[in-house]
């Protein structure tokens, strides 16, 4: 669905996010080769359920108006944004012991 719609609005899928609150949307974004972004809590379970196994989001947003934020100040680095914090879940991320 994803490659279809990037055919039908000329978009460069490896400069497009998929934003969703499921690991399916990350699953799909990550076969479409987007940047994703998971609204919500990463929980310890999802590493276990998600395929391929090890995958992550690129970020983690509480709400759609953080998910919108990390956006912007991925595609504008500089933007005048002091106080956002960017939180990318790893296998380095510490806070679930399965991650």
């Amino acid at each position: 669905m994803l490659t279809q719609a990037a055919r039908d609005l000329d978009l460069s899928l490896q400069h497009s996010y998929m934003v969703g609150d499921g690991l399916t949307d990350v699953q799909a974004g990550n076969r479409a080769a987007c940047k994703t972004v998971f609204v919500g809590r990463w929980k310890c379970e999802h590493c276990q359920f998600i395929r391929p196994l090890g995958l992550r989001p690129t970020f983690v947003a509480k709400d759609l108006l953080e998910a919108a934020r990390l956006i912007q100040h991925d595609v504008q680095p500089d933007a005048r944004n002091s106080t956002l914090v960017i939180r990318k879940p790893n296998q380095r991320h510490t806070v679930h012991a399965c991650c």
